[in-house]
């Protein structure tokens, strides 16, 4: 869901849209290092009367991404 969707349908309106859902992410924009193998991120998952927002650490390994870590900002 773009940004613009999501203005357009607030928590109920969203359910009524797109009804089993288990709600929806947000990603900011990535910061990679110089050698292009590790990044970090925020992530927002909302589900209406939940949510949870985190930043995200991953590393390329042998040409794979991993998680390296994550800093949970809040849980609702």
């Amino acid at each position: 869901m773009t940004g613009s969707e999501a203005a357009l349908y607030p928590y109920e309106a969203f359910y009524r849209r797109f009804p089993n859902n288990y709600g929806y992410h947000t990603f900011s924009q990535a910061g990679f290092n110089r050698e292009m193998t590790q990044v970090i991120f925020y992530i927002e998952h909302m589900c209406g009367l939940c949510g949870e927002g985190k930043y995200v650490y991953m590393r390329k390994i042998n040409g794979k991404w991993i998680l390296a870590g994550q800093a949970i900002t809040w849980v609702s």
